[in-house]
């Protein structure tokens, strides 16, 4: 639990810690007037204050501080569930739900939609020739830099190995074509993690067919397989 955790736990405890006080004052006050002993009134009160004020706040705390770290290991759990655990970014099965999402609602509302397929040229002789820890580098850094050529309101995600994906609302195919470009471009004039490297690219848009999103995915995978076959470090974009 880092600092600024603590402090909030705290707060949370002393303020805790200050009804409890003013309960047992109070009940104190109460039950020794009920019972006739008014002459001890006054030492009574002070004595239940003293103890709540000993007792409540590490008993408070420790319990806040068991929430919080409970709070804390669920949106550790929340994370898992939607981040691939490598690159941090989107993981396969979140990516296509929020397209999936975003597809439905471009139907309904009418704004385009296009996908970029990638997939990182020769990886197995990354890891063959560096080593898998390399490897796991190289897509580290990569996520890391597509991440930063694209919109917020992208969605990014590792489909797979070495195949990413960045959904594009309100994109055509323009747009997703200068950007695979840029991308391609930047990857390969740029070191990733020490190495030469490109990227080879298939993109396409939605069309009025495509209720689902496997259609967009197949379409790209096919033309990132022509930019494969066509010699890589390409962008070719889909029939």
């Amino acid at each position: 639990m880092d600092k600024g955790a603590r402090r909030q736990v705290w707060g949370r405890a002393l303020g805790r810690t200050a009804i409890i006080a003013v309960v047992a004052v109070a009940m104190t006050w109460a039950i020794l007037t009920l019972v006739g002993r008014s002459d001890i009134v006054s030492v009574g009160t002070l004595v239940a204050l003293v103890v709540s004020l000993v007792i409540a706040p590490a008993s408070t705390y420790r319990t806040f501080r068991l929430i919080q770290e409970l709070e804390e290991a669920r949106n550790d759990l929340e994370d898992i569930s939607t981040h691939d655990y490598l690159t941090g970014i989107y993981n396969r099965r979140f990516m296509v739900e929020q397209a999936t999402t975003i597809l439905s609602l471009s139907r309904r509302h009418g704004f385009p939609v296009a996908l970029i397929m990638m997939d990182l040229d020769h990886f197995k002789a990354v890891n063959d020739t560096h080593g898998h820890a390399k490897g796991d580098a190289v897509l580290i850094e990569l996520a890391d830099a597509i991440r930063g050529m694209i919109r917020t309101t992208d969605v990014f995600g590792r489909y797979g190995g070495e195949e990413f994906i960045v959904f594009m609302p309100h994109a055509n195919l323009e747009d997703a074509t200068r950007l695979a470009e840029r991308i391609r471009w930047e990857v390969k004039n740029t070191q990733i993690s020490g190495l030469s490297i490109t990227l080879s690219m298939g993109v396409t848009v939605a069309g009025e067919e495509d209720k689902a999103l496997d259609g967009l995915i197949d379409r790209a995978d096919v033309a990132l397989y022509e930019a494969k076959n066509s010699g890589r470090d390409r962008v070719v974009v889909a029939d």
